[in-house]
């Protein structure tokens, strides 16, 4: 018995010293993981012509010279290929240059395609020509056909004028603005997204009034390019065009430009 109380003694000892300042939590993680890949772009270009030889990583195809020795009228046919090598699909614009009388492309300025990875696009090339004569005697040039490839969708045109702009070239006026300057009632305006432009002919006898010609954009600029009118009004004169904005119909300001 003496031994049995002391090793329960010694026991209970033991478990409170193991249990002396502890404090039982528990943790975990989790982790959120989003790969992100960018698609390759490219395109090609290839031609079936015999002799016909690719470069500079197939984005040059070179066409054998082409000796005329006789003054008969004639074509040369010189098709190529353009391939999309890349997962982003391209838009593929051709261009080329003009051949001196009396040769002529057999070409047409061909419209514009949009290709898929690895779909192609043949384009008839060539040179036609009707009878030489002394003058075409020694003559040499070169014909350069031209494809570059954006991306599809992606709409490239020229810059926006700068803000302000009004300008008109014949009865083409050109307005972009982002507030009302020397407003006819005083103060100034400046234009909220959404906001309209609308015109008035101050020299007309009929319909003078146009409305809602342009929208301004999130950044509340409007940019209009037109005759400055709506049917039935007319085409107001150089210097008679008032323009006037509104917001959801109501009217915050009014100006005449020199236009």
């Amino acid at each position: 018995m003496r031994k049995i109380a002391a090793l329960l003694v010694a026991l209970g000892l033991t478990l409170g010293l193991l249990g002396a300042g502890i404090s039982a939590s528990f943790s975990d993680t989790a982790t959120a993981n989003q790969a992100v890949s960018v698609g390759s772009f490219g395109c090609a270009i290839s031609s079936t012509v015999a002799g016909a030889t690719v470069s500079n990583a197939n984005h040059t195809v070179t066409f054998p010279p082409l000796a005329l020795t006789s003054s008969v009228a004639g074509t040369s046919a010189m098709p190529f290929t353009v391939k999309s090598t890349g997962t982003i699909p391209v838009k593929v614009h051709v261009t080329q240059t003009t051949p001196p009388a009396p040769f002529t492309s057999t070409l047409p300025a061909p419209a514009d395609v949009n290709l898929a990875l690895n779909e192609t696009h043949v384009y008839a090339g060539g040179l036609s020509w009707t009878e030489l004569g002394n003058s075409s005697i020694s003559a040499a040039f070169t014909m350069t056909y031209t494809a570059t490839c954006t991306e599809s969708g992606v709409v490239v045109g020229p810059p926006l004028p700068p803000v302000p702009t009004y300008i008109r070239t014949g009865n083409v006026v050109t307005i972009r603005e982002h507030m009302c300057p020397t407003d006819m009632y005083g103060g100034t305006y400046t234009i909220q997204p959404g906001d309209t432009l609308s015109t008035y002919n101050m020299n007309t006898t009929g319909t003078a009034w146009s409305d809602n010609l342009a929208t301004a954009d999130s950044a509340g600029i409007i940019y209009y390019v037109g005759n400055g009118f709506a049917p039935p009004a007319t085409q107001a004169a150089p210097g008679n065009l008032q323009i006037k904005i509104m917001s959801a119909g109501t009217l915050k300001c009014t100006f005449t430009p020199n236009l």
